[in-house]
């Protein structure tokens, strides 16, 4: 009886889980400014064109009860059972915390009408933390738990491999920035669509100015040195 009353539980914060993800969608419909409409743009207030919309209230709501649960948490691993505070001092429950500060600032900004420019970005890490939560809920469910937890395992057995890229695509970068005459993010873009996705696309400009107009830089032979090398490297 005690593990249905779990796994009800369970069942039912996974589909608030869902009502958080379906809130974020809504509000990232609503909200975001569209770039054919010449009358909205980042420096418009949230809702000089809207009214409040209904998501915001499921939104408000489930925030407010995961703050209440983090709270009562807290209180437990660190003052009632210290014994156990090693294990909420955890990255795990910072993360859950960053998570639930931004999800209030968001709802902040939206009950006062914040501009545009403040509430995009706070929306779209709301959107990206809600999707993968949805994920990771998924875990408890017997179908998708076996199959979800080693996929979400060999995350950690990734981590070397993508320090190795990092250090090896930044030297690369650097390398080639000090002798290209395009911006860093211009060569960085460039490295990563060529040397790591392998976006062949016969309209950049790799070794010269990205807007067709300047002249091929000096060093060009040596930034094909570079750039043939970083890719095989990282690849």
């Amino acid at each position: 009886a005690a593990w249905r009353k779990v796994r009800v539980l369970y069942v039912v914060d996974f589909i608030l889980t869902i009502l958080q993800l379906l809130s974020a969608m809504h509000l990232t419909w609503v909200l975001k400014p569209q770039a054919e409409a010449d009358s909205i743009d980042a420096s418009n207030y949230a809702y000089a064109l809207h009214d409040l919309p209904v998501s915001f209230w499921p939104t408000t709501i489930l925030w407010l009860k995961d703050l209440t649960f983090e709270i009562f948490q807290a209180k437990a691993f660190l003052y009632d059972y210290p014994e156990w505070r090693r294990e909420y001092l955890a990255l795990s429950e910072l993360w859950d915390w960053v998570c639930l500060i931004m999800v209030g600032v968001l709802v902040l900004l939206l009950a006062l009408g914040g501009e545009m420019d403040f509430v995009c970005p706070v929306l779209s890490f709301m959107g990206f933390t809600r999707w993968w939560k949805v994920l990771y809920s998924l875990r408890g469910f017997n179908y998708f738990g076996m199959r979800i937890l080693p996929i979400l395992g060999a995350f950690r057995d990734i981590l070397p491999f993508t320090v190795v890229v990092f250090f090896y695509g930044g030297a690369f970068i650097h390398a080639l920035y000090a002798i290209s005459p395009n911006t860093l993010g211009h060569v960085t873009l460039m490295f990563f669509r060529l040397g790591v996705i392998g976006d062949l696309a016969d309209d950049n400009a790799v070794f010269g100015d990205p807007s067709g107009g300047g002249e091929i830089s000096r060093w060009a032979g040596l930034q094909v040195l570079w750039f043939v090398m970083g890719t095989f490297l990282v690849t």
